[in-house]
């Protein structure tokens, strides 16, 4: 088997969640995304569920601080604008 032509992210959503969850963590370290960008992801992932009113309120207050609020709007634009046009959830969140 030819592991370079393997898609991870097409199995995704048949993946069990908590495989899934690894996957996302694993994902975020690679990418060395900062603490806010994550949270983003997080909140804006393919879920069928909304984010947790937590992670709201985090991301609430992170967007007071000057350098989090750049990080978080540029992530946010990253997410909803410039990926696969297919991945409506992450623009209706």
């Amino acid at each position: 088997m030819d592991l370079s032509k393997m898609n991870l992210s097409s199995y995704l959503p048949t993946m069990p969640y908590k495989v899934r969850e690894l996957f996302d963590k694993a994902t975020n370290i690679v990418m060395n995304y900062t603490e806010t960008e994550t949270k983003v992801v997080e909140a804006t992932n393919d879920e069928s569920w909304g984010p947790a009113g937590k992670l709201l309120q985090d991301l609430s207050q992170l967007s007071y601080s000057n350098v989090h609020y750049y990080e978080l709007m540029g992530m946010l634009w990253k997410r909803c604008f410039t990926q696969d046009k297919r991945l409506w959830r992450r623009t209706y969140k």
